[in-house]
């Protein structure tokens, strides 16, 4: 019976023995025909087929991409449309980690600015931010007219209104939520 040991289609592959069990377990390649001697012997192609997983990986996809993709790949009834549809959604949510990160980074950096670094914890403005109730305002969007305030959660999208006992500070084009007076 031909085919490769764990080990070296791991090494083929590029990556480590675990990995290649993990993909087992989660369904990407399949478990493999067992030699006399009880090894799995893997067939050349799943080598290919876990350098794909692996790159697809890297570009962001989750295994769940990962699987349709390679259903696709398998799928002779699939159009290079269907490929790029998954390619496009997964462009969609990058751009749209990288607006929720971004908020979030434009929120932190004003409010870290506001700690010197020096003295004692129980008197650093960025804990203080943080254990208001206020706290969430980092995230959300002032609405028009008021004080009243959406937050908006980056994960869950869930909104809450609350109403607005910070003050407000211009940020990078957008208004800052800050918690504690010290953050003027």
């Amino acid at each position: 019976m031909n085919g490769l040991t764990i080990g070296r289609m791991a090494k083929k592959a590029g990556v480590t023995i675990d990995t290649v069990r993990f993909y087992e377990r989660r369904g990407l390649i399949a478990e493999p025909p067992r030699s006399a001697s009880n090894y799995r012997l893997y067939p050349e192609e799943d080598a290919a087929r876990l350098r794909f997983i692996r790159q697809a990986k890297d570009l962001g996809f989750s295994l769940t991409e990962i699987k349709e993709l390679l259903g696709l790949r398998n799928d002779p009834a699939a159009t290079k449309a269907d490929v790029k549809h998954c390619a496009e959604a997964k462009i969609r949510d990058i751009k749209q980690k990288i607006k929720d990160l971004s908020r979030i980074l434009a929120a932190l950096e004003p409010l870290t600015a506001t700690c010197n670094g020096h003295g004692p914890v129980s008197e650093c403005p960025i804990l203080e931010a943080l254990e208001t109730d206020q706290n969430h305002h980092h995230h959300g969007e002032v609405s028009p007219g008021g004080g009243n305030m959406v937050d908006k959660d980056p994960v869950g999208g869930m909104e809450v209104k609350r109403v607005d006992q910070t003050m407000n500070r211009e940020h990078l084009g957008r208004t800052v939520h800050f918690c504690s007076e010290r953050c003027k």
